[in-house]
């Protein structure tokens, strides 16, 4: 299956790492980068999300370009005694993190996914009948409703 850009390169300029950093990367590198980070956080979305995306905001824009920022920076060499270094993995630890709680339902970003096209929990289970619920005033677990007060 083919990958998933959760960002374009223009979108990675305003949101994370200036294009002067990136100047001396070919910009295969980059679109390969973002397909990199876009797949990183997708194998963490996919439990909550049916890709491909139909639509996303930019926090999971924001986190997906943390990603590729760590990606890049890990490609040119990481320097831990640099402060914009640190910073970077920090924002990329931070990212991992925010898809894991998005993953585990504790964040409800708007995401809209090709399950049913409307923003939510696809793949959450609706109640049904067959596992014991019953809807209100209906006789429960085959016991028939009182009508001796009908």
């Amino acid at each position: 299956m083919a990958s998933q850009a959760l960002i374009t390169s223009s979108e990675l300029a305003q949101l994370s790492i200036p294009s002067n950093a990136t100047r001396n990367v070919d910009q295969a590198a980059i679109d390969m980068n973002i397909l990199r980070g876009s797949d990183e956080a997708k194998s963490r979305l996919s439990s909550r999300y049916v890709f491909p995306l139909l639509s996303w905001g930019y926090d999971l824009k924001g986190h997906v370009a943390s990603i590729v920022t760590w990606h890049l920076l890990v490609r040119r060499g990481f320097n831990p005694d640099n402060a914009s270094d640190k910073a970077a993995k920090d924002s990329y630890e931070a990212a991992i993190e925010w898809c894991d709680q998005v993953a585990r339902l504790t964040i409800h970003p708007e995401i809209v996914d090709s399950s049913t096209g409307t923003p939510g929990f696809p793949q959450d289970p609706a109640p049904q009948a067959s596992r014991g619920w019953k809807e209100w005033g209906q006789p429960q677990l085959g016991i028939p409703p009182d009508t001796s007060k009908v």
